[in-house]
């Protein structure tokens, strides 16, 4: 890496890269150089390094959240809220991934912080770790723009990059949120650069935790990654580390700001209609010198739209920073989500009809001149045969489109919901929660995605139209699907399932550890599931307790969330696999595949299970009979590993069909003695599917 960068090179990269907003011919790669890159970032380390891991700065100042590659939306931000040095600014990290111009963003920001170190301050996200961004697009970018080597060097840059910031000695800002580790700000100081986040401790809850409503005290995140914490903690850390307020980013929030838990803590996030999905607002923090406390919003056009126009801006009164009335925006965005109605069922019945007979005439026309030019070029009786064989073999194929159009016709149905609101979000998709009143009256979860292409059919949804054929119980059943198209030309496809209330990592979380007996329901259950998938050459690739439904009231459990889901045929072994972060050396084979002797050492015993690496784990807790199922299930080589019909039919779990069993009181329900018999048999003739009552819920 270079050591300086030149004052000329940095004001003209300045002016290329804010000429690129409004012309979009010019490409970066083409205006700037690897080599002046890596001569900004010299020297950006340099100036970082000796800030601190801690940054201490003094009001005014405004403080953004997450920009994720949104780089004409962020100089959109700058145009309501100042731009430096006229304006101090703090940044929370994720600058990077998912928008389409990350180099851009992350090499802009560098730019004002090499210009004018004392007026902008940049802090690490998660996004800025190898094992995020490897996946996540700015990998891509980098290797598209400049070079696989380009993405290492800010790996390097990103390991060098301050953790926190404390704003008046009172505001504490960080990108994700608070640590059971930390118990002083010092603990903060002394964080040594360069370092990376791993999978634990106070470098990885800086970045990840997440605040929650849900009760006092820390809880498992539902990220599978670090930890989310409740209101009492935050009053206690707050008294501790003797600060009034802690500002963070890392999750969307519909206005681009949320008051979380008791209002000690703002969530903000700065990137609106966040990777096209959302429709949420971008907005950031002011804080003046009185400590007095705004808001500043930025909304660009609803929908999955990449058009970045008309910004509307929206400032919101605070109060004092010291008091806890401040005051939230008078502007609530209201959630549309559209409702197929009727006549946009027949409209688009019709349309395919037109399209499909078009479809039709172009190619009986197309057939038509080949069959005039064969008989100019042979002529004869042959030709004459050939043209009646093909027009019989193109009546055959329109009476196949007639019959396909009826079958379409046939299988559209009137759709009539209420009350849809935002459920849950994810990388990928939004579900919502709302009420089917027509064709059935239920309660529904519609999952929401966007494609660029017209013909885009999921492999979610080809999976789930498969296992719907087969009703499996323990596999979340999708209802209905419908498409709509936007005036930038994206789809969204919506799918409508079942609705279940709960997950079981809420289960775990709302009413603590399982018994022993819901252990072994839930558990066969899943096992019967994953039997169920394996047997249709279907890998799931994200089964995790968030992705497991529940009905804790019965017991019932379906697997959902096939959003990763392969159906691996020809497919390399390699590809099927969730790629998320694997050491270089493992990836290039240097090491080679473990041998039968290799795999024999890993073997897991009852003893390695009961040891104390496994700190506070409930495995503890569970008898031998369990130790001695799960030591067969954890084998590395699968043709000895304990799966399928075998793990179904263990004595472990013949409690759950002795009706003398008692669950809560009552007899279990969900499962009988034919589901047993079924499961053992692989399922081949499945039960009668169990429908989700509404009243359940």
């Amino acid at each position: 890496m270079a050591t300086s960068i030149a004052t000329e090179t940095l004001d003209r990269m300045i002016s290329t890269l804010e000429e690129m907003v409004t012309k979009k011919e010019i490409q970066m790669n083409q205006k700037i150089t690897l080599e002046e890159i890596l001569a900004l970032m010299s020297t950006a380390t340099i100036i970082m390094m000796e800030e601190g891991s801690l940054i201490e700065v003094d009001v005014p100042i405004k403080v953004v959240g997450d920009i994720h590659g949104q780089y004409e939306d962020m100089h959109k931000l700058f145009g309501i809220i100042g731009k430096v040095p006229d304006v101090k600014m703090i940044f929370l990290g994720d600058y990077i991934d998912r928008g389409p111009q990350s180099i851009e963003t992350i090499v802009y920001l560098l730019c004002l912080k090499v210009k004018y170190p004392d007026r902008i301050f940049l802090l690490r996200g998660n996004h800025e770790t190898p094992a995020v961004n490897r996946i996540y697009g700015f990998y891509n970018e980098c290797i598209l723009k400049y070079g696989v080597g380009l993405w290492w060097d800010f790996q390097s840059f990103f390991n060098r990059m301050p953790m926190a910031g404390l704003i008046a000695k009172r505001v504490l800002c960080m990108h994700g949120g608070l640590s059971p580790h930390l118990t002083s700000l010092d603990q903060i100081r002394q964080i040594k650069r360069p370092c990376e986040p791993l999978d634990r401790g106070l470098l990885i809850d800086l970045v990840w935790s997440d605040p929650t409503n849900k009760g006092d005290g820390w809880f498992y995140s539902p990220r599978g990654l670090s930890y989310s914490f409740g209101k009492g903690v935050l009053l206690a850390a707050c008294k501790m580390l003797k600060i009034d307020l802690v500002i963070r980013a890392h999750q969307v929030v519909q206005d681009g700001y949320e008051l979380m838990v008791g209002k000690k803590l703002i969530t903000i996030f700065s990137a609106p209609n966040y990777a096209g999905q959302f429709n949420n607002a971008g907005a950031v923090v002011c804080i003046d010198e009185d400590l007095q406390i705004t808001f500043q919003q930025l909304r660009v056009p609803p929908g999955p739209t990449c058009v970045r126009s008309c910004p509307e801006v929206a400032c919101v009164p605070g109060q004092a920073l010291i008091l806890p009335q401040i005051k939230e925006s008078a502007c609530t965005p209201q959630l549309k989500t559209a409702k197929p109605k009727a006549e946009e069922l027949k409209e688009r019945v019709e349309d395919k009809k037109e399209e499909n007979n078009e479809k039709a005439e172009n190619k009986e026309a197309k057939m038509e001149n080949n069959n005039k030019d064969a008989e100019k070029r042979n002529g004869g009786e042959k030709e004459e045969e050939k043209k009646t064989a093909e027009n019989e073999e193109n009546g055959k194929h329109r009476r196949n489109s007639e019959n396909n159009e009826k079958n379409t016709e046939k299988n559209q149905v009137e759709l009539v919901m209420e009350d849809l609101h935002l459920f849950s979000n994810g990388i990928f998709s939004n579900v919502y929660k709302g009420l089917l009143k027509k064709p059935q009256h239920r309660l529904i979860a519609v999952k929401k995605s966007w494609s660029d292409q017209s013909d885009h059919n999921p492999m979610e949804v080809q999976i789930l139209t498969m296992l719907n054929r087969m009703h499996h119980k323990n596999i979340i059943k999708l209802l209905y699907k419908f498409s709509q198209e936007y005036p930038d030309q994206k789809i969204c496809t919506a799918l409508v399932f079942e609705f279940f209330p709960m997950n079981l990592h809420e289960v775990r979380e709302r009413y603590g550890p399982l018994s022993i007996l819901d252990i072994k329901l839930y558990t066969w259950q899943l096992f019967r599931g994953q039997a169920h998938l394996e047997k249709n050459n279907i890998c799931h690739r994200d089964i995790k307790p968030q992705n497991l439904l529940v009905n804790h009231k019965s017991g019932m459990l379906k697997i959902s969330d096939f959003g990763s889901s392969k159906v691996p045929f020809d497919i390399d072994a390699k590809s099927v696999m969730i790629f998320f972060f694997l050491a270089p050396q493992l990836i290039i084979n240097i090491l080679g595949y473990p041998t039968p002797r290799d795999i024999a050492a890993m073997r897991v015993t009852t003893k390695v299970l009961q040891n104390n690496d496994f700190l506070g784990d409930l495995i503890k807790h569970i008898d031998q009979n369990a130790f001695e199922l799960l030591t067969q299930v954890l084998v590395y080589d699968p043709i000895d590993r304990l799966s399928g019909q075998r793990f179904l039919e263990n004595s472990y779990f013949n409690e759950l069909f002795d009706p003398q069993t008692k669950r809560n009181g009552q007899r279990i329900k969900i499962l009988s003695k034919k589901d047993f018999e079924c499961a053992i048999a692989g399922d081949e003739v499945l039960p009668e599917s169990t429908i989700t009552d509404t009243s359940e819920m």
